[in-house]
């Protein structure tokens, strides 16, 4: 998995709470090193932080989503944005988590998705809100992308 964070008080704390759920973790600085680890290896689920000193977390989000469609995308931040779900929706974010600019808080809430037991038999369900995809001949294809994502294959 990748973790776009340039904090590294926060990147410590996240990375041990990914690492106690037994997943390897790759950390980017920012969206340029996001991109070279991710055309590296596609990460199985990406966490990014909302802001970031080159560039919008959300840009990453949907940069990261126009190139690959399955791998769920986490992002935080410590306020709530005005353009809310439907922003996420349309960039590709699976999850945001607002966590009042408190670390702990946000090691909670990532704690609580990845599942109650950690690096055994947990299993995170991710929610995201449905998709339409247009078809060639003008049809719409509906697509729900609720699917368990078991933590113990995650990169």
């Amino acid at each position: 998995m990748l973790l776009v964070e340039h904090r590294d008080e926060i990147a410590a704390r996240l990375i041990a709470d990914l690492q106690e759920f037994g997943l390897a973790v790759r950390r980017a600085a920012g969206a340029t090193d996001a991109a070279e680890c991710y055309w590296r290896r596609v990460p199985d689920l990406l966490i990014t932080a909302a802001a970031l000193p080159d560039e919008s977390g959300w840009l990453v989000a949907a940069k990261f989503r126009l190139l690959f469609r399955d791998p769920p995308i986490w992002l935080y931040s410590p306020w709530r944005p005005p353009h809310n779900g439907a922003f996420a929706e349309f960039v590709g974010v699976d999850r945001c988590i607002y966590y009042g600019g408190d670390l702990w808080q946000l090691s909670e809430d990532v704690r609580g998705l990845l599942g109650s037991s950690p690096a055994g038999d947990a299993t995170v369900t991710w929610t995201a809100l449905s998709r339409s995809t247009p078809l060639p001949d003008g049809a719409i294809r509906q697509e729900a992308r609720n699917r368990p994502l078991d933590v113990n294959t995650i990169h």
